[in-house]
């Protein structure tokens, strides 16, 4: 058994006033199947780099066995799937393909091109060089980012049956899956705890419940230790008057300096004794609630699609026929390739299909697309663009996890999770009778998945949307259509 042990280490961006990590210390045992969580910005991805070296940090970093990351750079993306493997990985060919049977990935796509590979493939691929050395401690770095439903799920039975690796993940179905210990950031400091996320999960929100008695008894002291100082003070201000003005300069002057200073020792001890309980008050981490700006509709039935298609040179669709309603929230589900974003992008006229789409010219709709290459420039520029309000805008920005630093940054070059929150603020500061989502929780923290959760199960509104997030589909969708790989029509089920 081997331990990874921090001990007392501290580290800033030059950029960032305040440091990221203060004082961490922890121990990580190397047989753990640990998850590494926290908010976008938290420092999830910069701890896996101090540890594995990448970063100097102050303070100690004791790693006993050889660590390997995912995903590693792929230079020249032309060479064999092999090469790339072996090469990066120091590992013999008959170990991959050893490990890629445990893995579900067929030994002959090794022969291929890297280019050639779907993404699912690709993470596969490269996963099995990893653990093709049972001595290595692998960090993963979100290794489901794009993944569809069945990927995540290849994705999390084979993590079931290894052992020594820490996993960065906000999907909370693979950190249920495939952990036994979670790694935890809060506040600039670090804890473990024992379990999976669900567990983790449960012992966060009775401590939060806890914190909050806790917090609410020392406001309670602090009010009354605050009067009672105040009377102190007054009390021996008074007696400094008496001392002044009275006529007598001997036995009353002398009795009023002396309890005037037994008033002020009182008070003082008062006062330390209100800051005392202040350094108590919790520093909790917790989300303001959201609302969806969503208007009604003067008809039950918004938008009617009657066998609509799309086609490109290579590849085409089946055709679609269904109909979204008022309140109903529409999940197109299916593997990667099978055409849920380009029936969404055909909906917003975006691109050319075959068949009829029936949406009434007076429908808005509000579409949040899969990338986020529509978030540069600056903020107020960003406002400018989609002319939304500037003060709803910051405020549903700052509920997100916003700092105000960051929001003075050019947008481009934020982190991909808060470009997406600010995709996602956008759109619900748009009153829309539609809300059209294209996998709007990529890359966001688990607490701001949480949050959009709350959010959305509160409103009434009609949603299409298409999700990889199984935790959120199972909460949130009302309706599911699922596609198949050639983007047949499966089925329609109705969920909730």
């Amino acid at each position: 058994m081997s331990m990874i042990t921090v001990d007392h280490l501290s580290f800033s961006y030059e950029s960032i006033d305040d440091p990221l990590f203060a004082d961490v210390s922890f121990v990580l045992d190397t047989s753990w199947k640990c998850g590494l969580i926290g908010k976008n910005g938290a420092g999830k991805t910069t701890l896996l780099k101090l540890l594995d070296g990448s970063l100097d940090t102050n303070g100690m970093v004791h790693v006993p066995v050889p660590l390997k990351r995912f995903p590693f750079p792929v230079a020249d993306p032309t060479r064999m799937t092999i090469d790339i493997l072996t090469d990066a990985c120091d590992t013999r060919s008959w170990q991959i393909e050893k490990e890629c049977m445990q893995i579900g990935l067929r030994s002959d796509v090794l022969w291929q091109p890297f280019e050639t590979l779907s993404p699912g493939e690709q993470v596969r691929a490269m996963l099995a060089a990893l653990f093709a050395d049972p001595k290595t401690f692998v960090f993963l770095d979100e290794p489901g980012n794009h993944l569809d439903v069945q990927g995540k799920d290849l994705l999390a039975s084979y993590l079931k049956t290894k052992h020594g690796f820490l996993v960065v993940s906000h999907d909370r179905h693979l950190l249920d899956e495939c952990v036994d210990h979670i790694l935890f950031i809060q506040n600039g400091q670090v804890g473990i705890r024992k379990g999976n996320y669900t567990s983790w999960h449960n012992d966060h929100e009775n401590q939060l419940a806890k914190d909050r008695q806790e917090n609410e008894q020392l406001r309670r002291e602090i009010k009354r230790l605050e009067a009672s100082a105040r009377t102190s003070s007054q009390w021996s201000n008074a007696k400094e008057k008496e001392k002044i003005g009275a006529a007598d300069k001997g036995f009353v002057g002398h009795k009023a300096a002396k309890l005037m200073k037994r008033s002020k020792s009182i008070e003082a001890r008062k006062q330390k004794a209100i800051e005392r309980k202040r350094d108590l008050v919790k520093n909790m981490e917790e989300q303001e609630s959201l609302a969806i700006h969503s208007i009604p509709y003067k008809k039950e039935e918004l938008v009617r699609f009657e066998e609509v298609f799309v086609k490109y040179e290579n590849w085409s669709g089946m055709p679609q026929s269904f109909s979204i309603g008022s309140g109903q929230h529409i999940l197109l589900s299916g593997p990667n390739g099978s055409g849920k974003s380009s029936l969404l992008k055909a909906l917003m006229n975006r691109i050319p299909y075959q068949g009829k789409i029936f949406a009434s010219s007076d429908l808005v709709i509000s579409y949040v697309g899969q990338t986020c290459e529509s978030v540069h420039g600056t903020i107020d520029e960003y406002i400018g663009q989609y002319a939304i309000d500037r003060t709803l805008f910051m405020t549903i920005l700052r509920k997100l996890g916003f700092s105000r630093t960051e929001l003075f940054h050019p947008l481009e070059q934020l982190s991909a999770g808060q470009r997406r929150k600010i995709m996602l603020a956008r759109s619900l500061c748009e009153p829309a009778h539609l809300f059209v989502w294209d996998e709007p929780l990529n890359d966001l923290d688990i607490a701001a998945r949480e949050q959009m959760e709350e959010m959305l199960l509160s409103g009434n509104y009609a949603m299409l949307f298409v999700e990889h997030d199984q935790t959120f589909c199972e909460k949130f969708a009302t309706e599911r259509i699922q596609f198949g790989e050639n983007g047949s029509h499966l089925k329609n089920d109705v969920l909730n």
